[in-house]
């Protein structure tokens, strides 16, 4: 008798075990860059592609001296919203045989881990076309450090004094900085530094990763490399804890199974709605074609900053490596 996938696996468990993997094993969860937020996914499952997010920006105004005689003038509290869009992806997996495929001691763990581990590249690639696409409006030029135009091979690199001075893009709040992202060759310029430091993973999901003047290095190929790619042109990210807010995964079917008996053919398909929001940031929804939006339309001029410059927590750096 042929061993089925349906056989291997139930539904409802599997799903959750690939879920947890998926965000877990995610380098930007782990750094504290991407926050879980429960009251986000409640309100994907409240329903709706997209949905409203309101906040009451931070209180202004000048305190003033207290008087016999003068009343106090009352000040505002202003609010906003951001809008933020659902990501529902899917991808189904194929192949003859496939139980046999993932064979050993736990064929459900082997699956897990392998699918896991493909939605942990999703969520990244996902967050990278949004970061793309939020950087090409307008209203984030305060974040951006661009030195590659700068006079030495020494202010066009990314290194600890260029570092130091796309902190200062956020004022006061760049002591809150815990992480860049950068592609792997710049990875490689900044450990000729020799500044970096290895620390070793505390549980079985966080692998080992190094540090940059103390700020978790994230290395993702990911990351866009400019036109000029010869010259070396990168664009790193530089990320204050909780930067990003995570909510999912609401599918209402995120596992199934599924056979071809006359080809001899199995089939699990998996399913991930996910948001991953920038905070202080805000969606048009008009910009997006099909149901949800895709990364391409991510990368796309379809945000807009609603937040206060430094309260973003993003620095976005575009440097050479040469």
């Amino acid at each position: 008798m042929v061993t089925t996938i349906s056989d291997l696996i139930i539904p409802e468990i599997f799903a959750k075990y690939f879920s947890e993997q998926s965000v877990l094993r995610n380098s930007f969860v782990q750094s504290g860059v991407i926050q879980n937020s429960p009251a986000l996914t409640a309100l994907m499952r409240g329903g709706g592609v997209t949905g409203n997010m309101p906040f009451f920006k931070f209180l202004t105004g000048d305190s003033e001296v207290l008087s016999e005689t003068n009343a106090l003038t009352p000040g505002g509290n202003a609010a906003g919203k951001e809008v933020y869009a659902v990501l529902a992806r899917g991808r189904a997996f194929g192949e003859t045989d496939l139980a046999a495929a993932f064979s050993g001691a736990d064929p459900i763990g082997a699956m897990a881990a392998q699918i896991g581990e493909y939605w942990t590249g999703e969520m990244s690639k996902a967050l990278i076309a949004t970061l793309t696409g939020l950087f090409t409006n307008a209203s984030m030029v305060g974040l951006v450090s661009d030195i590659t135009a700068a006079g030495t091979a020494a202010t066009r690199t990314l290194n600890s004094a260029t570092f130091v001075d796309a902190m200062q893009k956020l004022g006061d709040m760049s002591s809150k900085v815990v992480a860049i992202g950068v592609h792997s060759a710049t990875a490689g310029v900044l450990f000729k530094e020799g500044i970096t430091t290895t620390i070793r993973g505390a549980s079985e999901y966080e692998v080992d990763y190094q540090t940059y003047l103390g700020k978790r290095l994230i290395v993702d190929d990911s990351l866009p490399v400019g036109a000029d790619a010869t010259a070396g042109q990168y664009t790193s990210y530089l990320f204050t804890e909780g930067s990003v807010l995570y909510g999912g995964n609401t599918a209402p079917k995120p596992v199934e199974t599924d056979r071809d008996t006359l080809a001899g053919k199995d089939y699990l398909i998996t399913r991930n709605h996910m948001v991953l929001h920038p905070r202080g940031a805000s969606v048009d929804v008009s910009g997006i074609a099909g149901l949800t939006p895709s990364n391409a339309e991510l990368a796309g001029d379809i945000w807009t900053r609603v937040g206060e410059v430094k309260n973003m927590g993003i620095v976005q750096v575009k440097h050479l490596n040469a």
